[in-house]
C-alpha cells in the first residue's frame, strides 16, 4: 500500500531499525558506535555562507535530522522540532606549521567522530569546518545512525552538491519538496507490517532460523568481553583485475550474482575457521522497495540473517546453490525487521555477542554518488581507525575501477591485525582456488598460502633420524666417571652413581640366570624407592621390556594388564606383594629389598653371567597401558630410541646437568614417570624421591621441594593449581630452574598464579605429546606475559612434526581447525593388543613413499597460531583428561554394562568449578533396588580410583538425536544434592559439625552427614589433599593424608581426631593401629 502524509498530532512512533538503535544506545549510555562520520578536504574559493545555507536547507527538507527521541511512559516516540537548526563549527588552523596541523587534524576527526550524541537533543548531524589556508579546507560531517545509513549518505551528497551550487550563485533550491518524511515511513511500517502481514514472513524465519547455532566459534586472540566494547579496526585487501573478471565470470555462468560468490567462498573460510558446517551471516539490505522512499534521508536499512548449509562436503558450485536459493528466499521476505526477528526468536542473549549472527557481510552497491561542490576540488579524508565493530568481522567488498575491495572491519578486543591479515591473505588464496576448480569439494582448497607456507611443516620433506645414545649407555657412562656423584636421594638416605649401577646390573644379571629373552615382559611394583630405580635399570640392562604395575590398582586392573603383556617375571619391591597374591603365581616372583635393592627370595646364581646382552635402539623397552574403549585398557610399546631421542633433547635444550636435583612425583602407572626419573640419571644430576607419605599433600609437597632445593619439575597443571591453595611461610623455590607441565591444558591464569606465589622460581615449559608418540614431542616456553586461557603447546622437538590434518588429510592453513597428528621416526612401537588402532591410529605417511615413514593420528584437535606454534583445542572423541590421566569414557561405560543391573549407561565429564573435572555416569537400571554404592563397588574393583565416576544419575531411557546418537547436550546436570544409600544423621558433637562443614565447602554439597562417605559426595585425591589442610589448620594436630582414605566418613574423622587429641593432652605416646595391619606410634 502507498505511504500517506500522516495528520497533525499524532504520536509518532520509532520504526522497527531506529527503536533497536534506541535500545541500544539506553543499553550502553553514552557512546558513539553508531555514529557515522566522514571527512572531506575541499581545495578552492570555498562559500562558507552558501555552505552553511546549504545544510541548514537539508535539515529542514528531511525531518528526521531535526527529529529527537523522547520517551513517554517508557516508550519512545518521535518528537519532531521545526526550529531547529545546524551551525557549522568553524575552527582556524592557519596559524600552524604544516606537520603541527595534520596532528591536529587527526586528533579533530578523532574527537568529532568518536563524540556521543545526546538522542533527546535535535539535530543528531553536526559539521565542522577546518580551516587550513586561504583555499584548504576540512568538512567533518557526523551523523546518528538512527536519523541515516549508508543510502542515506549518498541522498546528502548528492542534495549537498545541488544546493551548494545554486545557494552560491544566488539562486532558490532547484529540489521539490518531499512529498512524505521519514517519521510517515515509520507510522506505515507499523500499521502495515502487522497481522497477517506480518505473520506470514515470520513463520519463513521461524523455520529457516530454527535451531541456528548462538555463536560462531572463530579462533581469538584475547578472550570475549563480558560486554561487547564495539572497539574497531580495519584491514584491507585488493582483488586484481583478473581475479576479479574471473568471480564476475563464474557468477554470470550459474546464474549467481558476485554478492553471492564472495558470500559462499566466506562462508567455506568460516566453516573452515570454526569447525562449524552451520554458518549464519549478517547482510545488510537497502530496503527501499518502495518508491516514495528513496529520495529520503533515514534509518531504512535492514538485515538479513542468510543460513548456510556446509554440511556433506558439497563442491562450490553445489554450495553456491544453495546460497543462491537461501538469499533469494531471504530477499523474498526481506521486510521483516531484524529487530521483530530477534524479538520473536528470542535467542540465548548475551551482552558479549551480537545475537543471530555475529559475521557481516557486506557487498556495498549503494549508487555512485560524485563528492564535488561547484568550483572546488572535493577528496575523501582518512580519519585514522576511528570506526567502530559492532559485530565480531564485517567483510565489506566494493567494486573499484575493475578491482574487488575488500576491506575487513574487526573486533580489536578479539583478534589482533597480524590474525585479520592471514585471514584476509586464506581469502584471496581461497578465491584463487575457487575459480580454478569450481567444482571441486570445499574441503579440498587449501588455506596454506604462499605466505604462510614456509612457517608449516611439510609432510613430504624427508625426517633424519640420528643414533642418540641409549638410556643404559648415558647411565653407565655417568657411573664410570662420576661413581660417586649422588644419584638418589631420599630423606636422610643417599645412593651414589657407582652403588646404583653395581645394584642394577647385578638385578639385570638375576634376570638373566633366571632365564629372560630379549623382549620379554618384567612386571614391576612396590614402594617409591632406590629398589623400584635400580629394579628398572635392571630390567632396561637384561633386555627385557618394563611394565610398571602400580599396588593401588584393583587386582582387576593388575591382572589384565599382566595377561594383556604376556609378562613372565614379575619384581614386588618391598614386602607388601600386590593385594591378589594369586595375579602373580604363574609368573617368575623376584623380592626386592627397598634400601638396598637386594634380591630377598632368590637364590640364582649370577656368577655364571658374564656379560649383559646388547641392546638395539630399535628394541622394545617400556609398556604402559592407557585406557580403551573397548574396555580394556591398551598397552603402548615404547622403543629405546625414542626414550633416548626424547631425554637428549630435554637435557641439551634447558642444559640439565650434575648440579641439578630433580624430583619424581609421578605414579608408576604412567610413562611421564621414566621421564621423571632417567632425565637425572642420565644427567649426572640427583633423582629426589619424596617419602611416600607427602605425595599429595600440597603444603607437605612445596616443603619438600623447597628443601630439598628441587632445581627441575615435573607435574600436571591440576597439581600444581591445588599446591596454591596454601602456600607455607618460607617457600619461595628459589632453586627451581624448570618447572615443565604437561597432562592437560595450562591456563594462563595458573602460569600467573604460580609466578606471584613463587616470583623467585625459574621460568614455566608446556609441553605436549601423547604416551603412543614417546613422553613429549611438542614445547612451548611460557612468555613473561602469558597469553589469556589456554596456553600453545608450541613447535615440535628436533626429527619431529606436528602436522594438522583436515578431514581430507589434507595440511591445515594458519587458524584452521585440524585433528593433530605426529610424525616422527622415534614414535612407540604401537599397541601389543589393539590391533584395529593400531590400523586406524598408526598410519603409513600418505604424502611419501618411504615404508617406515608412519604417522599418529592423536585423535586431539588443534590449529596453528599465526607464527606456525600449535594449540590444543579439544578431542575429536569422548576422550577426555581427568588431574592429568588420559581416560575413555567408553571403557568406564563398558565396564558399567556389563553389571546384571544396568541396561544401558553414558559418562560424560563436567567442570562446574574451573580446574575440577568430574566424571558423571548416568545409568538406565533394570533392578530398582540397586544403589550408587553397589555401582561404586563395582567399578571400583575393576577400575583405578581416578576412573570411578563421583556422581551417578539414574535415568529412565538415555536421551538419542534425530540420528539415534546419544544427546549428550540433553543429559541433565547431576544435582548436587546428596543421594544417600543410609538413613542422614546429622553432626553431633562440635567435632563432627566442623568436619561436616569442611567436607560441604570443599565437595560444594548442602547438609553432609556423618556417615557420609566424602568420597561417595565426589571427593578425590586431591580434594582429600584440601580437606586434610583444613582440618589441620582446624584443629592444630598432625593429621597424616590417610587418615581421610582409611577413615572417609565424619565419624570416623572425628574419633581420629579425638583419640590423637586425648593422646596429645595426656603427653603419652600410644601404639595406633592403621591400614593395612601397621602400627605406628602416633603422638
Amino acid at each position: 500500500p502507498p505511504i500517506q502524509p500522516r495528520t497533525e498530532g499524532e504520536q509518532l512512533p520509532l520504526s522497527w531499525a531506529q527503536e533497536r538503535l534506541w535500545f541500544l544506545n539506553q543499553l550502553e549510555g553514552s557512546s558513539a558506535t553508531y555514529n557515522m562520520p566522514g571527512a572531506y578536504r575541499i581545495t578552492g574559493k570555498l562559500d562558507v555562507n552558501a555552505l552553511q545555507q546549504t545544510l541548514s536547507e537539508i535539515v529542514r527538507r528531511h525531518e528526521v535530522l531535526h527529529t529527537s527521541f523522547q520517551t513517554e511512559d517508557g516508550i519512545p516516540i518521535q518528537v519532531i522540532h521545526p526550529e531547529a537548526t545546524m551551525t557549522i563549527n568553524r575552527v582556524d588552523l592557519r596559524q600552524l606549521e604544516e606537520t603541527e596541523c595534520e596532528t591536529v587534524l587527526q586528533q579533530q576527526a578523532q574527537l568529532e567522530a568518536t563524540t556521543p550524541f545526546n538522542l533527546e537533543i535535535a539535530p543528531l548531524i553536526r559539521c565542522s569546518l577546518l580551516q587550513l589556508g586561504n583555499t584548504e579546507y576540512l568538512v567533518l560531517l557526523t551523523m546518528h545512525h538512527i536519523v541515516s545509513d549508508g543510502w542515506s549518505m549518498g541522498i546528502f551528497i548528492q542534495e549537498l552538491s545541488s544546493l551548494y551550487q545554486a545557494f552560491s550563485a544566488g539562486e532558490v533550491s532547484p529540489l521539490a519538496e518531499l512529498p512524505i518524511q521519514y517519521a510517515d515511513f515509520a507510522l506505515w511500517q507499523r500499521q502495515w507490517l502487522s497481522g497477517e502481514v506480518l505473520e506470514t514472513q515470520l513463520n519463513y524465519w521461524k523455520q529457516q532460523l530454527a535451531g541456528v547455532p548462538k555463536l560462531l566459534q572463530l579462533p581469538t586472540d584475547r578472550p570475549r568481553p563480558l560486554v561487547q566494547t564495539y572497539r574497531g579496526k580495519t584491514q584491507s585487501f585488493s582483488l586484481n583485475t583478473e581475479l576479479t573478471q574471473q568471480l564476475q565470470t563464474l557468477s554470470q555462468d550459474h546464474d549467481t550474482t558476485l554478492f553471492m560468490t564472495l558470500l559462499a567462498a566466506f562462508a567455506t573460510l568460516l566453516c573452515r575457521y570454526s569447525d562449524q558446517e552451520d554458518i549464519v551471516i549478517g547482510s545488510p539490505i537497502a530496503n527501499r522497495n518502495h518508491s516514495g522512499i528513496e529520495p529520503l534521508i533515514g534509518c531504512f536499512v535492514n538485515t538479513l540473517v542468510i543460513r548456510t548449509d556446509l554440511s556433506g562436503n558439497p563442491s562450490f558450485l553445489q554450495l553456491l546453490r544453495r546460497v543462491r536459493s537461501v538469499a533469494l528466499d531471504a530477499y523474498a521476505h526481506q521486510d521483516v525487521p531484524f529487530e521483530k526477528l530477534v524479538e520473536q526468536l528470542q535467542p540465548e542473549r548475551s551482552l558479549s555477542y551480537q545475537p543471530l549472527c555475529q559475521v557481516f557481510f557486506n557487498m556495498l552497491t549503494l549508487p555512485k554518488t560524485q563528492q564535488e561542490l561547484s568550483g572546488l576540488k572535493v577528496e575523501p579524508y582518512y580519519m585514522g581507525e576511528t570506526i567502530g565493530s559492532k559485530f565480531d568481522l564485517t567483510l565489506y567488498a566494493s567494486e573499484e575501477k575493475h578491482e574487488i575491495q575488500l576491506t575487513l572491519v574487526y573486533n580489536a578486543d578479539l583478534f589482533s591485525p597480524e590474525r585479520m591479515i592471514v585471514l584476509l591473505n586464506q581469502f584471496h588464496h581461497l578465491l584463487t582456488q575457487i575459480v580454478a576448480a569450481p567444482d571441486q569439494p570445499i574441503c579440498f582448497y587449501s588455506l596454506v598460502t604462499p605466505e604462510s607456507k614456509h612457517l608449516l611443516p611439510d609432510p613430504k620433506a624427508v625426517l633424519s633420524e640420528p643414533q642418540y645414545k641409549l638410556v643404559s649407555t648415558m647411565f653407565t657412562s655417568w657411573a664410570k666417571r662420576t661413581p660417586e656423584k649422588p644419584a638418589i636421594s631420599q630423606g636422610s638416605s643417599t645412593w651414589n652413581y657407582g652403588e646404583l649401577s653395581q645394584t642394577a646390573t647385578t638385578l639385570a644379571k638375576v634376570l638373566l640366570a633366571h632365564g629372560i629373552k630379549p623382549g620379554e615382559v618384567v612386571a614391576l611394583s612396590g614402594v617409591r624407592s632406590f629398589g623400584l630405580i635400580a629394579s628398572m635399570l635392571g630390567i632396561f640392562l637384561s633386555g627385557g621390556v618394563l611394565l610398571n604395575i602400580d599396588p593401588k590398582l584393583p587386582s582387576h586392573r593388575q591382572q589384565i594388564m599382566l595377561q594383556q603383556s604376556k609378562a613372565q617375571y614379575i619384581i614386588y619391591v618391598g614386602s607388601q606383594p600386590l593385594d591378589d597374591e594369586s595375579i602373580g603365581n604363574s609368573l617368575v616372583n623376584i623380592c626386592i629389598a627397598p634400601k638396598t635393592g637386594e634380591v630377598i627370595n632368590s637364590q640364582q646364581d649370577v656368577s655364571q653371567v658374564t656379560h649383559l646382552p646388547e641392546i638395539a635402539s630399535d628394541d622394545p623397552a617400556y609398556i604402559f597401558f592407557t585406557s580403551g574403549s573397548t574396555g580394556v585398557p591398551k598397552g603402548v610399546l615404547g622403543s629405546h630410541k625414542g626414550l633416548s631421542h626424547f631425554l637428549t633433547w630435554q637435557r641439551q635444550t634447558f642444559e640439565i646437568a650434575e648440579q641439578d636435583r630433580i624430583a619424581q612425583l609421578t605414579g608408576l602407572s604412567f610413562d611421564v614417570v621414566l621421564r621423571d626419573i632417567f632425565l637425572p640419571l642420565t644427567s649426572g644430576a640427583t633423582l629426589c624421591l619424596p617419602p611416600e607419605e607427602e605425595i599429595l599433600e600440597p603444603t607437605r609437597i612445596l616443603s619438600w621441594l623447597e628443601s630439598e632445593r628441587i632445581s627441575v619439575l615435573h607435574t600436571v597443571p591440576t597439581l600444581g593449581q591445588s599446591w596454591l591453595t596454601n602456600v607455607p611461610p618460607g617457600v619461595s623455590l628459589s632453586s627451581l630452574r624448570w618447572l615443565f607441565f604437561a597432562g592437560e591444558p595450562l591456563l594462563g591464569t595458573l602460569v600467573q598464579q604460580w609466578r606471584e606465589a613463587f616470583p623467585q622460581a625459574g621460568e614455566i615449559v608446556n609441553l605436549y605429546g601423547p604416551t603412543e608418540t614417546t613422553l613429549a614431542k611438542c614445547c612451548y616456553r611460557v612468555p613473561d606475559e602469558p597469553s589469556s586461557g589456554i596456553q600453545p603447546v608450541g613447535l615440535p622437538l628436533p626429527e619431529t612434526q606436528a602436522l594438522v590434518l583436515g578431514g581430507n588429510n589434507q595440511l591445515c592453513g594458519i587458524g584452521e581447525e585440524g585433528e593433530i597428528v605426529i610424525r616422527t621416526p622415534f614414535c612407540s612401537l604401537g599397541y601389543i593388543n589393539a590391533s584395529e588402532e593400531n590400523l586406524s591410529r598408526f598410519v603409513k605417511n600418505p604424502f611419501g613413499n618411504d615404508q617406515q615413514d608412519w604417522l599418529y593420528y592423536t585423535g586431539d584437535r588443534g590449529r596453528y597460531h599465526r607464527d606456525g606454534s600449535l594449540e590444543i583445542l579439544g578431542r575429536l572423541d569422548h576422550q577426555v583428561k581427568i588431574r592429568g590421566v588420559r581416560i575413555e569414557l567408553e571403557e568406564i561405560e563398558a565396564v558399567l554394562d556389563r553389571h546384571p543391573g544396568v541396561l544401558q549407561s553414558v559418562v560424560i565429564a563436567t567442570e562446574d568449578v574451573i580446574g575440577d573435572k568430574r566424571l558423571v555416569a548416568y545409568v538406565v537400571i533394570s533392578e530398582q533396588s540397586l544403589t550408587t554404592q553397589q555401582l561404586r563397588e563395582f567399578l571400583s574393583l575393576r577400575l583405578p580410583e581416578y576412573m570411578v565416576p563421583s556422581a551417578f544419575v539414574t535415568l529412565e531411557t538415555i536421551p538419542l538425536t534425530p540420528n539415534g546418537k546419544v544427546d549428550r547436550k540433553a543429559l541433565p546436570k547431576p544435582d548436587r544434592d546428596i543421594s544417600r544409600d543410609h538413613e542422614y544423621i546429622a553432626p553431633r558433637t562440635p567435632s563432627e559439625e566442623r568436619i561436616a562443614n569442611i567436607f560441604a565447602s570443599v565437595l560444594g554439597v548442602q547438609k553432609v552427614g556423618i556417615h557420609d562417605n566424602f568420597f561417595v559426595l565426589g571427593g578425590h585425591s586431591l580434594l582429600a589433599t584440601q580437606v586434610i589442610s583444613r582440618l589441620r589448620e582446624t584443629f592444630q594436630m598432625e593429621l597424616p593424608l590417610r587418615s581421610l582414605f582409611e577413615k572417609p566418613t565424619v565419624a570416623g574423622l572425628s574419633d581420629r581426631i579425638e583419640t590423637l587429641r586425648l593422646a596429645l593432652t595426656q603427653g603419652s605416646q600410644r601404639e595406633v593401629t592403621v591400614g593395612n595391619g601397621r602400627k605406628e606410634i602416633e603422638i
